[in-house]
């Protein structure tokens, strides 16, 4: 991965790279922004927001608008690093129909702090989240990655979809409050080393294809549905220590 770090200057307007030059790459059909939440904040429904090498420190608030989605421009190379609270916070206004968001950058956050912080006060509709080969980099496998609340509506379902083509790894625990039996969890191909708590007393889905999970990090309500096909227990943090699990199907 590609390490140059993108600091924001306000004298200047714009990112510096560690050479102190002009690095801005964030942009939508071609317009550039200064911040990744500037584009955010001018992002429209289904809007491409592109970003360029480098790590990004900012907290960025998702856009209320529904099917945009935040890519690098070339695979693997751009982090949003958390400062304050949150790498990224997902929590859209109220919407007129299914909401949608993909996430396709790597996060990464210290202590105390969230790589994707996602909730539904307001939506008023069905959330599906889509992470494309997103690593979480978490200051310790306590901290949580991926953190996923509820303060709207019980029946408003959340539905997280990730899928990597490369064994994304999330080193953070993973904690998803469930309320609605809409409600869906995916995992295809990643390495859950920080493990996956589901809480909640609801009949709905948790499939986990080709993934790797910290041995006991699995905790799923017993009134949940879940799939383990293809997956492994690991010990620790070398997938080389590993166990495989049994195939689990609508348990």
């Amino acid at each position: 991965m590609i390490k140059t770090r993108r600091r924001y200057d306000p004298a200047i307007g714009d990112y510096f790279d560690s050479s102190g030059e002009d690095s801005l790459d964030i942009t939508i059909n071609g317009a550039k922004y200064a911040t990744i939440q500037a584009a955010m904040n001018a992002a429209v429904a289904n809007d491409l927001i592109l970003v360029g090498p480098g790590t990004y420190t900012e907290d960025v608030t998702w856009s209320d608008a529904s099917g945009v989605a935040l890519l690098p421009r070339i695979p693997d190379t751009v982090v949003i690093e958390a400062v304050t609270a949150f790498a990224v916070k997902i929590d859209p206004a109220a919407a007129s129909a299914t909401w949608s968001a993909t996430l396709g950058v790597n996060l990464s956050h210290g202590d105390g702090l969230v790589g994707l912080q996602i909730n539904n006060t307001s939506v008023g509709k069905r959330m599906n989240i889509y992470l494309r080969d997103v690593d979480i980099e978490s200051e310790t496998s306590a901290d949580h990655a991926i953190d996923v609340n509820r303060s709207g509506s019980a029946s408003d379902a959340i539905r997280l979809y990730a899928t990597s083509g490369n064994q994304s790894t999330i080193e953070g625990l993973v904690d998803y409050i469930t309320e609605s039996t809409d409600d869906r969890v995916r995992f295809d191909n990643y390495r859950l080393i920080g493990g996956l708590t589901v809480t909640g007393a609801v009949v709905m889905e948790i499939t986990l294809t080709k993934c790797g999970i910290l041995t006991s990090g699995l905790t799923v309500n017993a009134s949940n549905v879940y799939n383990l096909i293809a997956c492994w227990y690991e010990t620790d943090a070398n997938p080389n220590v590993h166990t495989a699990c049994v195939d689990a199907v609508e348990q």
